[in-house]
C-alpha cells in the first residue's frame, strides 16, 4: 500500500486496509520512533519525516477497531531523553486503541 499522506485517508486509511487483509489473530507492534520528532522527542531514533502525532492516533484507533486485533505493543520510549510530550503521547495511543474497542 501506499503510506503517503493523500486526501484518500492516508496511513490510517491504509493500515486499515492491511488490517482487514491480514489473517487473525492480529499482534500490532507499534515503534514510536515512527511519529515525527516534533511530536515524540522522547526516543532513542528521532524521525524528521515521521507520522504526524495525529496519523498516529487515527492508526490506533483504527487497531482497536479490528476484531482481529487482540495485542497493541507500543516500543521505544525513552524518558530518559524526554518525559513529558512523549509520555503523553503515547498514552494518548494507548486511550485511541481503548476508544476503537
Amino acid at each position: 500500500g501506499n503510506l503517503r499522506r493523500s486526501s484518500e485517508g492516508g496511513p490510517a486509511a491504509e493500515f486499515r486496509k492491511l488490517l482487514s487483509t491480514t489473517p487473525k489473530p492480529i499482534f500490532v507492534s507499534f515503534d514510536v520512533d515512527s511519529i515525527s520528532s516534533r511530536d515524540m522527542p522522547g526516543v532513542s531514533c528521532p524521525s524528521a519525516l515521521g507520522l504526524m502525532a495525529e496519523e498516529a492516533c487515527d492508526m490506533a484507533q483504527a487497531a482497536g477497531e479490528c476484531p482481529g486485533v487482540e495485542l497493541l505493543d507500543l516500543s521505544e520510549l525513552n524518558v530518559a531523553i524526554e518525559a513529558d510530550r512523549s509520555t503523553r503521547l503515547v498514552v494518548l495511543l494507548i486511550y485511541n486503541f481503548l476508544l476503537g474497542l
